[in-house]
């Protein structure tokens, strides 16, 4: 193989940065007040006190919908949890009138009937649970495939291999990028399936940023991986000319 080295170095780096993206828990980081910061990782989530970490612990999937009720998520939601009661108590008050109206069988959409949809109150968890294990599921594969990357320019395999373990690495990270930027950028609404932490004044943290690193070497590598070509071909114009 002609570029080995190049190609093992992307690959070995990728797989360091996709390692920390991981295990690191600092996705998402919101600085609380002047001495507390909360982090949000694909697997931990901690708090650091006066820059030292307080705490860092890992939590399930079907957990993630605390992160709507913590300490600081209530503080950061809480003018708009203000604006809306008043909101939220006319909403209610016309989705009874609605029952009631149609509550003899007349049409009217999804009250039919006056039956609505069941289970409104519960698609922000779900989806959040669904996000969290596809970040989680393909941050390993993103993992593994770099480790086959490493090994297949290790041990000087096919050039077509090389890139497409490193290409698979890449399209990992990437949707690992994409998962984290949707909670980041969702609306706070517990009855949206793209629900997310808009109002609680994340930012991108660490972790989010080795993935993107890891994504971008390992696109780099992909495409060297590609066109690395095997050493001692000889193309069929050089063997009649040396005739």
């Amino acid at each position: 193989m002609k570029l080995p080295p190049l190609t093992v170095g992307l690959a070995a780096f990728s797989l360091i940065v996709t390692f920390v993206g991981i295990i690191h828990p600092g996705a998402l980081e919101n600085q609380f007040d002047d001495v507390s910061t909360y982090y949000i990782g694909l697997f931990r989530v901690g708090s650091k006190i006066d820059g030292e970490w307080a705490g860092v612990e890992s939590y399930k999937c079907d957990e993630m919908s605390t992160f709507f009720s913590t300490p600081q998520m209530d503080y950061a939601a809480a003018v708009l949890a203000e604006e809306k009661r008043v909101a939220d108590e006319e909403a209610e008050q016309a989705k009874q009138e609605l029952i009631d109206n149609f509550a003899d069988g007349g049409s009217g959409g999804s009250g039919v009937g006056g039956r609505f949809r069941r289970g409104d109150k519960d698609t922000c968890k779900n989806n959040l649970k669904s996000r969290c294990n596809a970040g989680r599921l393909f941050s390993i594969v993103g993992l593994l495939a770099s480790v086959a990357a490493v090994a297949a320019a290790v041990m000087k395999k096919k050039s077509t291999i090389i890139g497409a373990t490193n290409a698979l690495a890449a399209f990992s990270t990437m949707l690992c990028m994409a998962l984290i930027a949707q909670l980041h950028s969702g609306d706070m609404d517990a009855e949206k399936a793209g629900c997310g932490l808009d109002s609680g004044d994340y930012k991108y943290g660490s972790a989010f940023v080795c993935f993107v690193v890891a994504f971008l070497v390992s696109t780099i590598a992909a495409v060297v991986g590609f066109k690395s070509k095997e050493e001692g071909a000889v193309s069929p114009q050089r063997v009649k000319v040396g005739q």
